[in-house]
């Protein structure tokens, strides 16, 4: 009798394993996290440095709509045993990136003024590449400097705050900082 339950059981749990693994779920970008594109993730008491390749990323993973509170049950956050392909209730709309600095960027004899954004100012949006891209797990935005850009750009030394936001298509918006030194 007891092996009869213990097969059920199992055979329960092996079934209902396979089966949502192979299911999309729907997904809610609650949150973003930014930072540099190229080298390794930003460090809360050190600034990016960026040398040959300038860029920037966004990232957002997918969580069940109802459950956008970060909501910790005994120490423990939701957690999957197969993956699954999220199907997302909104996404990120790349027409609402702004990127913008503290201090000024001299840009072949122009300025961007400090708070201006990068990615709409005259002469540098179309030397930005700006895109977003969805998998079964993440969401990334992405904005990467093409080097006819960088080789025009003149950087005072020092450490430039970094201001990012973005909207999501049912409105939420979201507003990240980080600090980056530019390398002329």
């Amino acid at each position: 009798m007891r092996s009869k339950v213990a097969f059920l059981f199992l055979f329960y749990l092996v079934f209902t394993m396979l089966l949502n693994s192979c299911l999309s779920y729907e997904a809610k970008i609650c949150d973003i996290s930014f930072g540099p594109l190229f080298g390794p993730p930003p460090n809360d008491s050190t600034p990016h440095q960026f040398a040959d390749r300038i860029g920037f990323e966004v990232a957002a993973w997918g969580r069940d709509p109802g459950m956008c509170l970060n909501i910790k049950a005994f120490g423990f956050t939701e957690a999957y045993a197969t993956t699954k392909c999220a199907k997302y209730v909104n996404h990120l709309v790349a027409s609402s990136f702004v990127l913008s600095f503290d201090r000024p960027i001299v840009v072949d004899n122009d300025t961007l003024e400090p708070g201006a954004n990068a990615l709409s100012a005259e002469g540098i949006s179309n030397l930005i590449d700006v895109r977003v891209e969805e998998d079964c797990e993440f969401v990334f935005g992405r904005m990467e400097w093409r080097d006819e850009l960088r080789q025009k750009m003149v950087f005072e030394p020092g450490v430039y705050r970094c201001d990012f936001s973005c909207e999501t298509t049912d409105g939420k918006r979201f507003q990240k900082s980080i600090e980056v030194i530019f390398n002329n």
